[in-house]
């Protein structure tokens, strides 16, 4: 049953602003990333590790670091969302990203009598492959080919969408970001046939270097096709132990507009730990909870490899 009232409740969830029209593969407005989204989701402009793939892949070639990272989301009982991505340099102007994700949820099937006969299953699924560059030292741009699935018992369907974002730092330690996201083919699931929900993302963040740590601001303005206009707002403080530097420790909060269901509705928070476990390369967990109101809330659990 709680399977069966998530799937009531996402759309309602995934449509923020409660604005008109529908869309499909409404799984895709899930925040992606422990860390992007215990910055309450501004991260168009942040894009750094991994979580660029899914966020505004002009970051996998503005920032050409080896990542990768696991990703856990639990929503409610008996829905799970996993995700595994990683972003590899290729020369100094380059970048390639592939990942995926998988939605599970279930519920119990009953016959004609209201007895239970078994369990059935929600899945959702998508797979993207990067590719970006960056023709300047301050600018980069990519884009991503996504496939999109869902099945709902016996019944399924299949979309192909593509996005594009860029990144440009106008100024040392300022970062401005613009994505296009889900741009492609309609679902067409059973009977019905529903758009993408196709979203355009702005977005700036600043670094604030304080002694050896780091203070990050960042802001987003998500204009989705299905709902009003959302704004976030994001900060991240990282603390590094001297004079090693092989440690870190981050703080993070956030809040996302459009939540109209709870005191805390749309706040999020979340802490990340990294360690050096080999030259250059750091081990890295992250942790966020975000908060849906009245309806509940989720938790996300990140785990990552990165080079720095």
């Amino acid at each position: 049953m709680k399977g069966f009232l998530f799937f009531i409740f996402l759309p309602t969830l995934l449509t923020f602003g409660f604005g008109p029209g529908e869309t499909g593969y409404n799984f895709l407005k899930l925040g992606i990333g422990a860390r992007p989204v215990a910055m309450g989701s501004a991260f168009t402009a942040v894009s750094d590790d991994a979580n660029a793939i899914f966020w505004n892949p002009g970051g996998i070639a503005l920032f050409p670091d080896f990542s990768l990272t696991l990703m856990v989301m639990n929503l409610f009982t008996d829905v799970t969302y996993g995700v595994l991505g990683t972003k590899v340099p290729i020369g100094r102007r380059l970048g390639l990203g592939m990942g995926g994700g998988f939605l599970s949820a279930k519920d119990t099937r009953r016959n004609e009598l209201g007895e239970e006969a078994g369990e059935y299953y929600f899945n959702n699924f998508l797979f993207t492959t990067s590719f970006a560059c960056s023709p300047f030292r301050n600018f980069a741009t990519g884009f991503a080919l996504k496939g999109v699935g869902a099945r709902l018992d016996t019944f399924s369907s299949y979309s192909l969408a593509l996005d594009w974002g860029t990144i440009y730092s106008p100024y040392r330690n300022l970062f401005l970001g613009a994505c296009l996201f889900n741009l492609g083919t309609p679902q067409k699931f059973i009977s019905e046939s529903d758009l993408l929900p196709v979203t355009l993302r702005f977005g700036s963040c600043y670094k604030i270097p304080i002694f050896w740590h780091q203070l990050l601001l960042a802001t987003d303005l998500r204009i989705p096709i299905d709902s009003k206009v959302i704004l976030s707002l994001g900060g991240e403080l990282t603390l590094k132990n001297i004079p090693q530097k092989d440690e870190f420790f981050s703080l993070r909060a956030g809040y996302e507009t459009g939540y109209h269901l709870g005191t805390w509705k749309g706040f999020s928070f979340g802490i990340g730990y990294g360690k050096r476990i080999a030259p250059r390369f750091y081990l890295v967990l992250d942790a966020a909870h975000f908060d849906y109101g009245y309806v509940g809330a989720s938790e996300r659990v990140s785990i990552s490899l990165q080079f720095k």
